[in-house]
């Protein structure tokens, strides 16, 4: 643990938090502090911060050291056409050191053989048979290749309101991809996939967002705790998956206080925090992309990556600019960069826990943690996140907060540009539909993903 330093500045006097709001009262005729703080998702932003600001006694675990590097990640799902091979081979040589295939059994599986001798990370979204997949893939026990597997039934029932077979089928399937790994010994660092993106991208809050995921790791904790397996083997092999929005600080706020939450969790099953950090995969959000002056969103990705480095990922997907019509290797390209500039340029994966010591940023980090700790409880105590799920309850509180947020941008007391303001012209459409067009028999709903800049230009048409 690295040793506190005080800095002194004796020839200023400390100005206390009365001092301060005495100032505010004046300068603004008599305001009050609350009267000129900022509310974000149910926290208020004040004008200031001190030291006193950031009391709490929920432990602090951070995923990052200076030993541990910042992966860029970058998806390969289009494994039809002859230059695949190609394509992954220009990322890796223009600083991508994290693979994402996803796809089919078959397909997934050439590709990553391909592949096995390079120094690089290997994940697996498998959209088909896991099983087949592990028993059939050649991995490779080497220092250089690192492999993690996307396995998440719970994001698949949330996104389609329904099951693949059934609740009890399809966890069983995660159960014994679990035991599978475990019982060969396979060099798979992380096997359990909690996609947290899934709520943001339906319009979650942050509070929301921190409560859902935690509640959706706990799902599998305590249904892999029931079929015989020991915490430790659990909560080691769980990963995270977040979208990190334009909003700059709360943004990295999220990302720590899920950290906060994560070594919390932890706690209650009496196991040491320091040996589990939480495994964080960030992407940049779609929910704030536009069509319409799409290099626009080079700008909004870049923040948003500042953002997931700040807050502490271990991994890192930046979209490009065009990614919601065709991706090319131009934009491709534009979006590695975006990465190398803040990893080499800017030093941002260089520096751990760049965040700490700010007292703002502390503050928002620690009352996100504390109002999303209350959330999961509460969660808990109405039968976990499945059931709220099947009750449609997760679903009515994101649209209540999605439609919040809409009437903000439509209202332009927030603004996302190009869109609700300084728009171009001829206005270009913005409806490109993301969601599942098929879903099983269920009385769930599934969770509509969500577009700023669609929905305002949905209801323009009305």
């Amino acid at each position: 643990m690295q040793k506190k330093s005080s800095i002194q500045f004796k020839e200023f006097s400390e100005i206390s938090e009365e001092q301060w709001n005495e100032k505010i009262s004046k300068e603004t005729n008599g305001s009050s502090l609350e009267d000129v703080s900022t509310p974000i998702d149910s926290v208020y932003i004040r004008p200031f911060y001190t030291n006193t600001n950031n009391e709490s006694d929920f432990f602090f675990q951070t995923n990052k050291d200076s030993d541990c590097p910042v992966f860029l990640r970058e998806k390969f799902s289009d494994f039809h056409a002859d230059n695949s091979i190609e394509k992954i081979n220009a990322a890796i040589g223009g600083g991508i050191k994290s693979i994402l295939l996803s796809g089919s059994c078959n397909k997934v599986n050439l590709i990553a053989q391909k592949f096995s001798e390079q120094n690089i990370q290997l994940s697996f979204n498998i959209t088909d048979n896991v099983q087949l997949f592990l028993t059939s893939t050649p991995f490779i026990f080497s220092d250089r290749i690192s492999y993690l597997l996307e396995h998440d039934p719970i994001s698949q029932f949330a996104q389609s309101g329904g099951w693949l077979v059934s609740k009890k089928d399809d966890l069983f399937a995660l159960k014994k991809t679990f035991e599978y790994i475990k019982e060969h010994s396979l060099p798979i660092q992380k096997s359990v996939h909690v996609n947290t993106s899934i709520y943001h991208n339906a319009g979650a809050g942050f509070i929301q967002e921190l409560s859902f995921s935690l509640a959706h790791a706990h799902e599998y904790i305590v249904y892999l705790l029931e079929h015989g397996f020991k915490i430790e083997e659990i909560i080691s092999k769980i990963h995270f998956t977040f979208s990190v929005s334009t909003d700059y600080f709360a943004e990295i706020a999220k990302l720590r206080a899920f950290q906060i939450l994560w070594a919390n969790l932890i706690h209650t099953y009496h196991h040491e925090i320091d040996a589990y950090p939480c495994y964080i995969h960030a992407e940049t959000s779609r929910r704030y992309h536009t069509v319409k002056d799409e290099h626009t969103n080079i700008l909004r990705t870049t923040t948003q990556a500042m953002s997931a480095l700040i807050g502490g990922c271990n991994t890192l997907s930046i979209l490009p600019f065009n990614s919601l019509k065709n991706a090319d290797e131009f934009s491709r390209r534009i979006a590695r960069n975006i990465g190398n500039i803040l990893f080499h340029e800017a030093s941002f994966s260089s520096y751990p826990n760049i965040a700490c010591g700010s007292y703002f940023i502390e503050s928002l980090t620690t009352e996100f943690a504390k109002k999303a700790w209350s959330y999961f409880k509460e969660i808990e105590k109405s039968g976990g996140l499945i059931e709220s799920l099947s009750k449609n309850e997760v679903q009515k509180e994101i649209k209540k907060s999605r439609e919040k947020e809409l009437q903000e941008y439509k209202k332009k007391k927030r603004i996302l540009m190009g869109v609700n303001k300084y728009e171009t012209s001829p206005r270009q459409s913005e409806l490109i539909h993301c969601n599942p067009s098929i879903t099983k028999d269920t009385n769930a709903k599934f969770l509509e993903e969500y577009r700023i800049a669609e929905f305002i230009e949905r209801d323009e048409k009305k």
